[in-house]
């Protein structure tokens, strides 16, 4: 199953909240990843639900929204996978989506503030180019209508992190591709 690109939001809670970036020194950072960010004291934690959270982008983008302070939570389909999360700090629901019952989707969803998901109220697609494994860059190309390349999945979830952080983005489709602008500018650049 591919990781699914539509944010739910909680409403209440995203409208009451200021985001500010400071960007680390590459020094300090995995891989020289610039485009990480430290939780401020004027950003408010939020508690992510990733489906998909197994997969290599649900992975990225758990380890990116962790690294900005957020609790992160999803749905494996096996235990072993959920063992491997946990040791990240990461906790993990065991069970197949098209088999769960809603009871026990609810009940793993309870805590959640943003769920990267399929369906929602409040939504955003991201609709990026071809995935590689490739280092992040920590910039790109982000808008309603982007040429087709090619992106690394670390520029996928950083840049998705970045798009959970950013309350005044919502109901549009935004496609995603290497490019030359920072993540956060990019993601700035489409408020409406």
């Amino acid at each position: 199953m591919r990781l699914t690109k539509v944010i739910l939001r909680s409403v209440e809670r995203t409208r009451r909240r200021m985001i500010t970036a400071e960007p680390q020194s590459s020094a300090s950072l995995p891989n020289g990843n610039v485009q990480q960010r430290r939780l401020r004291e004027s950003e408010i934690a939020v508690n992510v639900f990733v489906i998909g959270i197994a997969g290599q982008t649900g992975g990225l983008l758990a380890r990116a929204l962790r690294s900005h302070g957020d609790e992160v939570g999803g749905l494996v389909r096996r235990e072993e996978q959920q063992d491997v999360l946990a040791a990240e700090g990461i906790d993990a629901v065991v069970g197949d989506l098209a088999l769960m019952s809603s009871m026990d989707l609810t009940s793993a969803l309870t805590d959640a503030e943003v769920v990267v998901a399929r369906s929602g109220l409040d939504w955003l697609i991201l609709r990026p180019s071809l995935l590689t494994d490739d280092p992040g860059t920590g910039v790109v190309s982000l808008g309603p209508a982007e040429l087709h390349g090619q992106i690394p999945r670390a520029d996928v979830a950083e840049t998705l992190a970045a798009l959970i952080h950013e309350p005044r983005i919502g109901r549009q489709i935004l496609e995603l591709n290497t490019g030359d602008t920072p993540i956060p500018e990019a993601v700035r650049r489409n408020i409406r």
